[in-house]
């Protein structure tokens, strides 16, 4: 267990650091190496401005552990045990992103319309969640969440971010949660240029 935590932090650490020696510091399928995607994410969904069906839970799509703003956690990699990971992180300053993680539990989020900002900190995303227990996909609409980067980890094809979003709402059960503090996202071996 101590081992796959040191190999992931190392690997998130190589994927942002630009020391990445087979893509000269950029990784991902779209510059240059065949790596499957790699990603986790840890949702924390809270009480929204209607009805939450599961306020108070914490969803981690990850290889068991997702990440947090200390720790990337354990990476699902595309293709394997279920998993599915597709993503983009491309730019120099300001960055777009965008990536579609499911996990083996059932929960999945598709980031879209992500911009980094040019200071390589923060920006905006669009997110839509499905978990069994919401039994809908909630999306971020129109509100959209911000995104914080973490340890100046971005880069073209990977970065590690935390996301606050004050609603997603469900347009078929007209409920809304948030996702709230704690909720953070890795994404590895992206298309990225």
């Amino acid at each position: 267990m101590i081992r796959t935590v040191l190999m992931s932090l190392g690997a998130i650490a190589m994927a942002c650091s630009g020391s990445n020696a087979s893509t000269d510091g950029a990784a991902g399928s779209g510059a240059g190496t065949s790596l499957p995607g790699q990603a986790n994410a840890t949702l924390v969904i809270q009480k929204g401005v209607t009805n939450c069906p599961t306020p108070g839970k914490t969803y981690e799509l990850g290889n068991p552990r997702g990440p947090t703003s200390t720790s990337v956690g354990d990476v699902l990699i595309d293709g394997e045990q279920g998993a599915s990971v597709t993503c983009s992180v491309q730019g120099r300053g300001p960055f777009t992103f965008s990536a579609t993680i499911r996990g083996t539990s059932g929960v999945s989020m598709t980031i879209s319309d992500g911009v980094i900002d040019a200071d390589g900190l923060n920006g905006t995303a669009m997110l839509d969640v499905y978990t069994p227990d919401l039994a809908a996909t909630y999306t971020s609409g129109r509100h959209g969440c911000g995104v914080t980067v973490v340890n100046q980890q971005v880069k073209p094809g990977a970065m590690w971010a935390t996301l606050l979003c004050p609603t997603i709402a469900s347009a078929s059960t007209a409920q809304s949660c948030t996702v709230g503090a704690g909720s953070t996202f890795v994404l590895e071996n992206c298309a990225g240029s």
